[in-house]
């Protein structure tokens, strides 16, 4: 062991790669595709009733926000363990790293692309046979329900085309989820 010299640090041993492993996907995706069907009746729910000119809006928004941050949260979550998982069944397949799994989704202008791409690649490495349509479906409407209060000038969340976009985007999510999952369990198992 060599001592140093007097004014001088030993300097650190380099960084170790953070080892990824595999997580099984079925219960974050679970909890992802049951927060996500609740938000989405509950969203139709108030839009048939009046949306934000409903006499109990104010008392509804509470359980809104909770199931919209519980979509939010669990989705994400479950992305990010496909996108570990996709790495592990396909090395070399992912474009982007697993951090950008989550964090893709909070940066302006890269939510709109970079986590549709990093879908493609995730259920392709998975082993899901044409999914390419189904995420692209899935995009299309979460783009439209995302982008329609800027568009409409409204900001309620509760036009027709936004529940529309809503139900049709959390429909293909919900299916998108179950078909990734699947096909990762049933190559991790095979």
């Amino acid at each position: 062991m060599s001592v140093p010299s007097p004014g001088t640090a030993a300097l650190p041993p380099p960084p170790t790669p953070a080892v990824l492993s595999w997580t099984d996907p079925r219960p974050m995706g679970r909890a992802a595709q049951a927060f996500i069907a609740a938000q989405c009746l509950s969203q139709l729910g108030v839009g048939l009733v009046g949306g934000t000119r409903w006499e109990y809006y104010p008392v509804a928004v509470t359980p809104l926000v909770a199931l919209f941050i519980g979509s939010v949260v669990t989705f994400i979550r479950w992305f990010r363990q496909c996108r570990v998982n996709a790495a592990l069944l396909a090395p070399g397949s992912q474009k982007y790293a697993p951090g950008l799994a989550a964090g893709a989704w909070f940066i302006p202008f890269v939510m709109l692309w970079v986590p549709r791409r990093m879908a493609v690649d995730i259920a392709r490495a998975s082993g899901v046979r044409g999914a390419a349509w189904l995420v692209n479906a899935w995009w299309a409407a979460w783009l439209v329900r995302t982008l329609a209060p800027g568009v409409a000038g409204g900001g309620a969340g509760f036009s027709r085309v936004e529940v529309a976009a809503a139900l049709v985007a959390g429909v293909l999510v919900v299916v998108l989820i179950q078909r990734i999952t699947a096909a990762q369990v049933a190559r991790a198992a095979g």
